[in-house]
């Protein structure tokens, strides 16, 4: 799921709310199904460091070719693993 999720963020294109929704919290749905497609990083998924792993919570960070870097946060919830934070990762 995490791997989707961040392989499908860094491809921008005119599918790529639908694409990205899928996977995400409805917090997040709502925020970027008004993101501007001119803001969303392109970029190859290059692999996850797994930072913090649990029964309700997964953090990982998504290493891109392009030298983003993003913190992804995956929460077990009613409806399954959803993506529920998605910030820049130093």
């Amino acid at each position: 799921m995490l791997t989707g999720f961040a392989t499908d963020f860094a491809q921008p294109g005119p599918d790529w709310s639908t694409r990205v929704i899928r996977w995400t919290s409805d917090y997040l749905t709502e925020q970027y199904r008004q993101l501007p497609l001119d803001r969303v990083p392109a970029g190859s998924l290059q692999g996850l460091e797994v930072v913090v792993t649990g029964e309700a919570v997964v953090d990982v960070i998504a290493v891109y070719d392009t030298g983003l870097r993003l913190a992804i946060r995956a929460e077990n919830s009613a409806e399954g693993w959803k993506v529920a934070k998605v910030e820049p990762a130093e």
